[in-house]
């Protein structure tokens, strides 16, 4: 009845619905990924509907095209949707060893693929100094603990409150650094994948 005795003009009744919706969605799809154990390191809370992630977002100082070709690995990553031994031991019917592949010590989680796998050692090390360089001394990133630092990685903005925090700049050239630490482990991990024989390559 209220809108009959003071009716809203077109643009203002789609503004009111449009929220209401955003807003809707948005309570609907945090409450929902927190249910997830695979969004576990993702800033869900940094997530609005009609808004980019600030993990997908990139700033005009870094080069477009570069970044666009890093930012599936990572997001993979954060998703746990990425492909490691250890999902396909758990979500195969078949006989899946969830060891790596690649260094054969250890299940090949997440925290071992970016971290830990030896393999991959020489690829990580002068990409991790960087990321604590970046980090600078808000952040002591060589003396955080392992599943902190993974954090870092995989969601940097998982640790600050973006909304308040003014210094996007450095938050974005970390997130850098943790993308191309990503796209790295990736690209060489598939480049030692490939001189695999063909069933070690499922781990069988």
């Amino acid at each position: 009845m209220e809108i009959l005795r003071d009716p809203v003009s077109k643009s203002q009744w789609k503004t009111v619905t449009l929220r209401a919706v955003y807003a809707y969605w948005g309570r609907r799809i945090k409450q929902q990924a927190l249910t997830y154990s695979s969004l576990e390191y993702l800033s869900v809370g940094h997530y609005n509907p009609g808004k980019i992630h600030p993990l997908l977002r990139i700033t005009e100082t870094q080069t477009q095209s570069r970044e666009v070709n890093r930012l599936p690995v990572k997001t993979k990553l954060v998703t746990g949707t990425y492909s490691l031994q250890s999902t396909r031991a758990a979500f195969n019917n078949l006989d899946v060893d969830p060891t790596c592949l690649l260094c054969k010590t250890s299940a090949e989680t997440l925290e071992h693929f970016i971290l830990h796998c030896t393999k991959l050692q020489h690829v990580r090390v002068q990409i991790l100094c960087d990321i604590a360089s970046a980090c600078g001394e808000n952040i002591n990133f060589s003396q955080l603990c392992t599943s902190d630092q993974l954090r870092i990685i995989l969601d940097v903005y998982s640790t600050v409150d973006v909304v308040h925090n003014k210094n996007t700049e450095y938050l974005a050239e970390i997130d850098r650094h943790t993308r191309r630490l990503c796209h790295a482990l990736h690209c060489e991990c598939k480049k030692l994948f490939a001189l695999l024989p063909t069933r070690r390559r499922y781990g069988l």
